[in-house]
């Protein structure tokens, strides 16, 4: 894995390769087993639920691959559900074998900015837009 790719964990653990690794592992395990249980429930609003709770999560590792899963989702035909929840599988194993990079979690972190972006001062504004310009210049991490 490259830096570039996967500066996703603290700074102790950034030359640490099997740190990042087993982390990544672990939340794709984590991932898979609750759409294992979307898949036992064989419901269409568990589908629509593992979706939203994910939607950051998968933004973070390909914004085309979040476009794809949300057609697969808003194609909810009840009678199909088996082919829909094959289907989204498919692209969620796609979207865990990417890394998140720099740029993707900039990306992440603007569009959850802009949900709260009122609720700040225009000094925390400020101060946000800082952060996120210097872990995109590699100054820090995103858990610095």
């Amino acid at each position: 894995m490259n830096e570039e790719k996967c500066n996703v964990l603290p700074k102790e653990q950034k030359n640490n390769n099997s740190c990042k690794e087993l982390a990544l592992k672990d939340i794709n395990a984590f991932v898979k087993a609750r759409f294992t249980e979307v898949k036992k429930s064989n419901k269409i609003k568990e589908l629509v639920s593992f979706q939203s709770t994910n939607k950051f999560f998968i933004m973070v590792r390909s914004q085309e691959e979040l476009k794809i899963l949300g057609r697969i989702v808003a194609s909810n035909n009840k009678s199909n559900l088996p082919e829909i929840l094959s289907e989204y599988e498919k692209h969620l194993n796609i979207v865990l074998m990417l890394c998140p990079t720099v740029k993707t979690h900039s990306n992440v972190l603007m569009h959850i900015f802009g949900f709260f972006s009122n609720e700040f001062s225009d000094l925390e504004k400020n101060k946000f837009l800082e952060l996120q310009d210097n872990y995109k210049k590699g100054k820090s991490t995103i858990g610095a």
